[in-house]
């Protein structure tokens, strides 16, 4: 008879694994040979010509060869198993993540299985990583988390679910206490008192006690020990004055830091936030002033594509005393290019717009000049370009900050004769009119995106029924920088489908890294608060948000947490604080430049439309 041997004598199906190879080896007897194989006794297979079987169930395997003078022969057994999957336990059980705490470490416990494992991590259901070996996951934001181990079989587990969340945090403003100026004056001449209105709001469901820490000044830090509240949800405000320390600071501008601890009744741990605001800060006791100055020109009004425009900027000083180190922000606006420029002093970066190294004496006739020479862009044609100057920076005290900054605009025309300019415009426009709320701000990401506070974007939304085209649309955004008015334009350019969504980023596409951006801005918004409003290429308002420029009434960042602003319905005014809240992080759309989820949903249906319907 012939002789039969099997191999592997024993063997394990892994989970990823569909089957594993058995080989039976026979020699002796006459061939050629015929076999049949065997699971725990039983005959899986009638007599055949292979010597190979693959195995997908566990059991106990033998084969049986027969040759060609009828001679048969059992081999040995081989024992195949399933390979069982890991266990894992993730720990801690629940955590919270503290204001002045980036982050919880959750670390998962693996046993069984086949070593070495890999980790797959997960927040309300969504992956927040590739799979990789690492055993721990340092959490930033608020949610249910769990991982899924994988061993060398394939064989996968999920961990237990871990819910962390958020503490309760104070989130203050700094308010100077000065109604019509930047400028700060000190009390009397004796005291150097310092009089600041502290604003601030508590988002928690704690009691709590809230206390001013200390005042920053100039580099200067004053510890001082001020009760301000026991706090619930809600908001409140304090003036109080500092004396101490502060006589020997010069005139000029200052960043003023306000440092704020709440003290948590569940914990007595305290929570430390702080706020800042650059102001003037002078003596009415005769120190250095210098009263500066600007006046923006241009030399001419009316443009076309492809001409160029000079703008000039004149500083002059009205004393009493010499300026030094006077610096001018004049970044131009988008719709113009750069060509070159001319200073009578100092030094102008064009990337930057900043005009710096300006030292002017007081004196009749005394000017500092800078002109900036820019073509007008291609299909900028019917805008309104408006190029703004303004003093950012001087080292004595300016009593009057009403004249520190200044704007020329140039109407952008069409190049056709005067009579037919309004044809023109018509044709551009079409004969299409829009109603209030065809189009509406729909989502507002004011706070940025964990990867980055500069990666702000604007979701619109067109309500109709028909495609819109945006050409000639402007977005205006508003906000107040001292005691000065801020006129950002951005001029819309594409088409927005019937009843879907128009993504614009700020300054890059890549702030939403899965969702194709419809257009990229350059305007940032402020994170204290700031205007929208979206004007038809016939002038008409057609969507107006937060007009007054108040504080956001929605959405926030804490450390790398950031959320949406989001619009609860449609048909309801923007206008209207009520209308707006904070993206409730379950709902939510895309990824940001570094892959992780965003607290909002852009190009999608908002959070607070589900909250809605749910």
């Amino acid at each position: 008879p012939p002789s039969i041997a099997l191999s592997p004598t024993s063997a394990e199906i892994g989970c990823g694994t569909s089957s594993v190879r058995l080989t039976a080896s026979a020699s002796g007897g006459k061939p050629p040979y015929t076999y049949v194989w065997y699971r725990d006794g039983s005959p899986i297979s009638q007599f055949g010509s292979s010597s190979t079987y693959d195995v997908t169930q566990p059991g106990s395997y033998v084969v049986e060869v027969r040759d060609a003078n009828q001679c048969t022969a059992t081999s040995n057994s081989a024992r195949v198993t399933q390979a069982s999957p890991p266990n894992v336990a993730l720990s801690p059980t629940s955590g919270e993540i503290g204001c002045g705490t980036s982050s919880v470490r959750l670390t998962a416990s693996v046993n069984g299985g086949k070593p070495p494992y890999t980790y797959a991590w997960y927040r309300d259901g969504s992956p927040l990583s590739q799979i990789g070996t690492s055993s721990t996951y340092d959490a930033t934001q608020s949610g249910t988390y769990f991982v899924e181990v994988r061993d060398a079989n394939q064989c996968a587990a999920a961990s237990n679910n871990v819910r962390i969340t958020q503490a309760s945090c104070i989130e203050p403003k700094v308010i100077v206490d000065s109604p019509t100026t930047e400028t700060v004056r000190w009390l009397d001449g004796n005291t150097c008192g310092l009089p600041i209105e502290i604003e601030y709001s508590w988002n928690g469901f704690q009691e709590c006690s809230t206390s001013l820490h200390a005042v920053t000044i100039g580099g200067v830090r004053q510890e001082v020990t001020y009760q301000l509240t026991v706090c619930w949800p809600g908001s409140g405000k304090q003036v109080v004055s500092f004396s101490e320390s502060l006589c020997h600071l010069p005139d000029g501008l200052y960043d003023v830091t306000v440092e704020m601890h709440s003290y948590d009744s569940t914990t007595g741990e305290p929570t430390v936030v702080s706020a800042t605001q650059r102001l003037a800060v002078g003596l009415d006791r005769g120190r250095a002033q210098a009263d500066l100055s600007v006046v923006k020109s241009s030399d001419r009004e009316i443009a076309s594509e492809g001409d160029e425009v000079t703008f000039t900027v004149e500083l002059t000083n009205d004393g009493p005393s010499s300026a030094t180190g006077i610096g001018v922000e004049d970044l131009l606006p988008q719709g113009l290019k750069y060509l070159s420029h001319q200073v009578t002093q100092g030094i102008y970066d064009p990337e930057t717009g900043r005009w710096s190294g300006i030292d002017l004496p007081f004196g009749d006739g005394l000017f500092a000049a800078l002109r900036i020479t820019a073509a007008v862009n291609e299909g900028s044609s019917g805008q309104i370009i408006t190029n703004a100057a303004r003093i950012c920076c001087l080292d004595q005290l300016d009593p009057d900050l009403s004249n520190n900054g200044s704007e020329a605009a140039v109407t952008i025309g069409d190049g056709l004769p005067p009579e037919d300019a309004e044809t023109s415009r018509q044709e551009a426009s079409g004969s299409t009119s829009f109603a209030a709320g065809d189009v509406v701000v729909s989502e507002i990401a004011w706070a940025g995106t964990a990867a980055s506070a500069e990666h702000q974007w604007i979701e619109l939304r067109n309500t109709t029924r028909e495609e819109i085209s945006l050409d000639g649309w402007m977005l205006l955004i508003l906000y107040e920088e001292g005691d000065q008015r801020v006129e950002r334009q951005v001029a819309l350019q594409g088409v927005i489908a019937a009843d879907a969504f128009f993504l614009l980023t700020h300054e890059s596409r890549d702030v939403v890294q899965d969702i194709e951006s419809d257009m990229v801005y350059e305007a940032r918004m402020p994170d204290w608060g700031a205007g929208l409003i979206l004007l038809s290429p016939s002038g008409d308002v057609i969507d107006e948000v937060n007009r007054e420029m108040s504080p956001w009434p929605a959405g926030f960042r804490s450390g790398t947490v950031a959320v949406s602003m989001e619009r609860i319905s449609v048909e309801a005014p923007g206008q209207d604080p009520e209308n707006w809240v904070s993206n409730n992080t379950i709902v939510r759309h895309g990824h940001d430049a570094l892959g992780l989820p965003i607290n909002g949903t852009p190009s999608q249906p908002n959070s607070a439309e589900t909250d809605t319907e749910s």
